[in-house]
């Protein structure tokens, strides 16, 4: 995939205090380093001899490289961060959820984490859900399950006015938004409604899709039905990293993965295995279990 991009991202102001986290500021000494800001990543990685990449002199074909500065915005002790996660469920979504609390918490010193409930919902009046504090101890243990420790729904995106409302009557300054292209849409409208009105509060969009919603991404993970004769169970999810090329020919392939699954040895209980999935249906091949 290949185009013009705008990946610049935001500041909210001049980053004056140090970090917490202890790193080098020396190559070389076999210590972890401080990222600059003026470290990037390429998001086109081909090279053409005798071409000129027109674009990359716009910056617009590079990447801001993520990772620890040695100034940030925030002083922790004054962090009230909160966490949402929206949209369908898909694997790992509490190991980001005990990963961000544990981050803050434990790296930064973040002593006020809360999640939202029930996604967007969960910042609705009439819903009446209250945020739940979030610990270490409490989010230790989250990642052996499924599902989303938070709750989730679709919707209530679009009611920007009234999320950034309940934002500042919480007087959350940083906020984590777990979700697909649609909640991802609805995290930029609350940034863009955030800065109308001049607030110091942070959006963290954390992608998250089993399907091919997202763009930069050269692979994903999808569920298929399988049939266990063992346990008669179905569906039993089966996990498959599917490359986004073939993606749009899992649909149609459901049926025929479905019928050659039943044709496998039945899974034991609980165990979950993870396939390769090849351009063609007929080719499943097992590569990992655990």
């Amino acid at each position: 995939m290949k185009g013009i991009f705008d990946f610049t991202v935001d500041t909210l102001g001049q980053c004056k205090n140090p970090s917490p986290i202890k790193l080098s500021t020396v190559e070389g000494d076999f210590v972890a380093n401080y990222v600059k800001d003026n470290e990037f990543i390429r998001y086109n990685v081909d090279v053409y001899a005798g071409e000129k990449d027109a674009t990359e002199k716009q910056l617009s074909n590079l990447i801001e490289k993520a990772g620890p500065r040695e100034l940030i915005y925030f002083n922790p002790a004054h962090v009230n961060a909160g966490i949402v996660t929206c949209g369908g469920l898909c694997p790992g979504i509490n190991d980001v959820i005990r990963a961000l609390v544990r981050c803050l918490y434990n790296r930064y010193g973040v002593k006020r984490v809360r999640g939202i409930r029930f996604g967007f919902k969960g910042l609705l009046p009439e819903e009446g859900f209250s945020p739940i504090d979030l610990t270490p101890d409490i989010v230790d243990d989250i990642h052996k399950v499924g599902g989303s420790f938070l709750g989730t729904s679709r919707g209530g995106g679009d009611r920007v006015t009234e999320i950034v409302d309940a934002l500042e009557s919480l007087n959350m300054n940083m906020f984590f938004v777990i979700g697909g292209d649609g909640t991802q849409r609805g995290a930029l409208e609350i940034a863009e409604e955030i800065e109308k009105r001049k607030l110091k509060i942070a959006v963290i969009g954390i992608p998250k899709t089993l399907i091919t919603t997202l763009s930069l991404s050269s692979a994903l993970l999808a569920l298929t039905p399988r049939y266990n004769k063992q346990l008669k169970l179905f569906p039993q999810p089966t996990w498959k990293r599917i490359p986004i090329s073939t993606a749009l020919d899992l649909s149609s392939s459901w049926d025929e993965n479905r019928a050659l699954s039943q044709q496998q040895p039945p899974l034991q209980a609980m165990r979950q295995t993870s396939v390769s999935y090849q351009r063609s249906p007929s080719i499943l091949k097992e590569n990992r279990a655990f």
